[in-house]
């Protein structure tokens, strides 16, 4: 049986909800940070992205082949809600060294 060492620590409520407001505001300042970093890449010029079926379509390579890629981490997407674009300089890259075969 493990033994552990609790000891009980006693927070004035106002100094515990500061940590707990402290938290949550750097929490949601990352998220917030992400969303706009997402919002940024799907606003910038879509002739820097593709979508799936481009890329498919293009490469004449399969979704599944797609998602594979996806997995091994050799395809990077950038999903946005059910969108899943991809950087066309990542693509490229991809396709260059020979992994999307």
């Amino acid at each position: 049986m493990e033994s552990f060492n609790e000891q009980l620590v006693v927070v004035p409520l106002g100094q515990l909800t500061e940590m707990i407001q402290s938290t949550v505001d750097s929490t949601m300042e990352k998220w917030l940070d992400k969303v706009v970093l997402l919002e940024s890449k799907r606003d910038s010029d879509t002739e820097n992205t593709m979508t799936m079926k481009q890329l498919c379509s293009q490469f004449h390579i399969s979704r599944p082949t797609v998602y594979e890629r996806i997995a091994s981490g050799t395809l990077k997407p950038y999903r946005i809600g059910r969108k899943i674009p991809f950087i066309k300089q990542d693509v490229l890259d991809a396709l260059r060294n020979g992994d999307l075969q």
